[in-house]
């Protein structure tokens, strides 16, 4: 490791020394929760995923924008807005993320940020995980399709919190901090059958000896 880290030295040195600039990136990180976390995705993990891509790639990593604990849902996040102000002023050459979906579970979110922020910006998108190159129309194509399944994620989510949420309020359970009333249970009246021919009522007593 120690031989591969100074011949990636050796490199960018010879490249500064006929006059080419390294390719400058940032990476971002992004976590919203512990169970996020315990499945692999923690900060750490990100970031040692991402310098590990940027060092195979020969590329210079100028920062790492950190997010943690908050949601993907939308792009209101410190971090993220303190890295696209900077992608707008041309610092870096491209982001790099672990997935897509580390920037932004939203299609509509991340269309914006293609094609209104970092494309007239000259900044290019590059994921860990999910390899593509947002200059080729292919490339566009398929963090398009990757986009679709992170709403999908997304929606899927909030889909199980609602249905849990309704699980308890219907069994009484607290929500919020607040125990909430049981809702009232109707009978359960089974249905009445009887043979061709017969009524389901009892049979008459008249007439009997």
């Amino acid at each position: 490791l120690e031989a591969a880290m100074r011949s990636a030295q050796a490199r960018r040195a010879a490249k500064k020394g006929n006059g080419r600039r390294p390719y400058r990136v940032v990476g971002y990180v992004r976590v919203s929760t512990d169970e996020q976390a315990d499945k692999g995705v923690s900060l750490d993990n990100q970031e040692e995923r991402i310098r590990a891509h940027v060092f195979a790639k020969d590329w210079e990593l100028t920062r790492i924008y950190r997010d943690e604990g908050w949601s993907g849902k939308d792009l209101r996040r410190p971090a993220a807005r303190e890295m696209l102000e900077a992608a707008q002023a041309k610092a870096f050459d491209a982001i790099i993320v672990y997935k897509v979906d580390r920037l932004t579970r939203r299609q509509r979110d991340l269309w914006h940020l293609l094609e209104d922020e970092l494309e007239p910006a000259g900044v290019g998108f590059v994921s860990v995980s999910e390899p593509f190159d947002t200059t080729m129309a292919i490339g566009k194509a398929c963090l398009g399709m990757i986009a679709v399944f992170a709403q999908l994620g997304r929606d899927t989510i909030a889909e199980r919190t609602r249905d849990v949420l309704a699980y308890k309020l219907a069994n009484g359970e607290r929500v919020d901090g607040r125990a909430q009333p049981k809702a009232a249970r109707k009978p359960c009246t089974l249905p009445q059958f009887a043979p061709m021919g017969f009524g389901t009522h009892s049979p008459s007593r008249q007439g009997r000896g």
